[in-house]
């Protein structure tokens, strides 16, 4: 088993946003996949939070909620997107294998996690 995991950063201030996350969190546990939350709203969290947003606005993305990344070493962690490219991944993670066979170039959560072919 992996012991990769997403993070997601994320504010439970917005009802829309946490309502994506939970569907999200759905997902991950379907695949099982780990997945640790960091609520970036937190005085505790704000150091993380301000790491993770720069790391988003490095790799093009905005300071914004949710925002997903994964954990691959202490030291690595990949910046995946906003909550409009994750949606995107889950919904090609729900083609038939059949199909995503065909299509290797098809990217999915399960192929991003698990660097599947």
């Amino acid at each position: 088993m992996s012991k990769d995991r997403f993070i997601i950063l994320r504010s439970y201030l917005d009802s829309r946003s946490t309502a994506n996350v939970s569907l999200f969190e759905t997902h991950l546990n379907e695949l099982g996949i780990r997945y640790e939350e960091i609520e970036g709203t937190e005085p505790n969290n704000h150091d993380i939070r301000n790491d993770l947003f720069r790391l988003a606005e490095m790799k093009g993305g905005s300071r914004e909620y949710p925002l997903f990344f994964i954990l691959r070493s202490p030291d690595t962690i990949e910046f995946v997107g906003n909550w409009n490219t994750v949606q995107k991944l889950m919904d090609a993670n729900n083609n038939p294998p059949s199909y995503l066979k065909q299509h290797p170039d098809i990217m999915t959560v399960s192929r991003l996690f698990f660097k599947e072919a």
